[in-house]
């Protein structure tokens, strides 16, 4: 797992030296660069790209996943809400492609630790 820091960003959109960059509906940090790095990269295996945002215990997950240099499924993005047909957290449901299974009292997203991360600058 990485954290896209304001570096990565740059060095990611300078490397996928498109002309136009736009984000992809859903997502504040997903652009058509980065989409197109997930895209060249997923045919060694999966590879997967959410944001969460959070406030007051209240928010939202986008995510979505890209194998053998194809989107997955379409990108999922739920809040409190509304969440998606499975009544699943975004974020869960691309976990669970990475066979993550729930521990006792948790969820996927708790189950490999996210909760821990509640800020990144």
């Amino acid at each position: 797992m990485m954290f896209l820091t304001d570096n990565l960003f740059d060095e990611i959109t300078e490397l996928a030296n498109l002309k136009y960059c736009q984000t992809h509906d859903g997502f504040i940090y997903l652009t058509s660069s980065i989409m197109s790095v997930l895209e060249e990269h997923s045919h060694q295996g999966k590879l997967a790209y959410f944001e969460t945002d959070y406030f007051g215990g209240k928010g939202s997950q986008s995510a979505i996943l890209y194998e053998n240099g194809k989107q997955k499924f379409p990108a999922i993005t739920t809040n409190d809400m509304v969440k998606s047909s499975s009544n699943e957290w975004a974020v869960n449901t691309i976990l669970k492609e990475f066979g993550v299974y729930k521990q006792d009292g948790k969820d996927e997203f708790d189950s490999v630790g996210l909760g821990d991360f509640r800020r990144m600058e």
